[in-house]
């Protein structure tokens, strides 16, 4: 079980060698988050105090961008965001890197998910797109869109028919669903999509940065 404490990181006396590390990259969820999604205070300001010691910070996730950008507003510090799974690099002022994926890959993951009866979900740049379908799963103990609507930084969550919709620049698709549903047909996905990655219970994902290495994928 993800513990909700932070633990205490003392920077005079760091577990490594002094001229070491040079670099800072946390993902968030469950690293700068505790099990609710939410980064206290105590975070920050350790993320606060990493920075005045001098080391440079990259927030590597797979939510949107704003999702790593707004922890670093948050915290008062600059520093660069890899966002959607890496398919998404930001500099700190402007988006220098940008992965979408290949449309004929997107919609057979589509046409997969919807044929085992989980909802897919295509992430761009600064949005969320789900299917239309059933969002009530494991047994009415969670909804799909207030969890998406906690990925997509509060804002509603688009829904549309994803066949009419345009995919050209999505960096990120994922199924949510039946927990026992993705269990019953994990075996199938990942032989039709080795890359897709299983990250929590009731999603799995892929993104065009799972399968090549690039750019967007060594650190700033």
């Amino acid at each position: 079980m993800m513990k909700s404490e932070t633990p205490v990181l003392d920077l005079d006396n760091l577990p490594w060698p002094a001229d070491q590390p040079k670099h800072f990259v946390f993902d968030v969820d469950g690293t700068l988050t505790d099990e609710h999604s939410i980064t206290h205070q105590p975070t920050v300001d350790a993320l606060q105090a990493a920075h005045a010691a001098g080391y440079p910070i990259t927030v590597a996730t797979g939510r949107l961008l704003q999702a790593g950008v707004r922890l670093l507003e948050r915290a008062g510090i600059e520093g660069w965001v890899i966002a959607n799974c890496g398919s998404i690099v930001w500099d700190g002022q402007s988006i220098v890197h940008a992965y979408p994926m290949p449309t004929e890959q997107l919609e057979r993951f589509i046409e997969l998910g919807r044929s085992i009866g989980v909802v897919p979900a295509v992430y761009f740049v600064d949005d969320i797109v789900m299917d239309m379908g059933d969002f009530d799963i494991d047994a009415g103990d969670m909804n799909l869109l207030n969890v998406a609507l906690n990925a997509n930084e509060g804002r509603p969550i688009r829904q549309l028919d994803l066949e009419t919709a345009d995919l050209r620049h999505a960096t990120k698709v994922q199924f949510g669903g039946d927990s026992r549903i993705l269990d019953q047909h994990q075996e199938r996905i990942l032989e039709e999509f080795p890359e897709a990655v299983r990250g929590h219970a009731f999603a799995l994902e892929l993104t065009p940065m799972a399968s090549r290495s690039g750019p967007g994928s060594k650190l700033p």
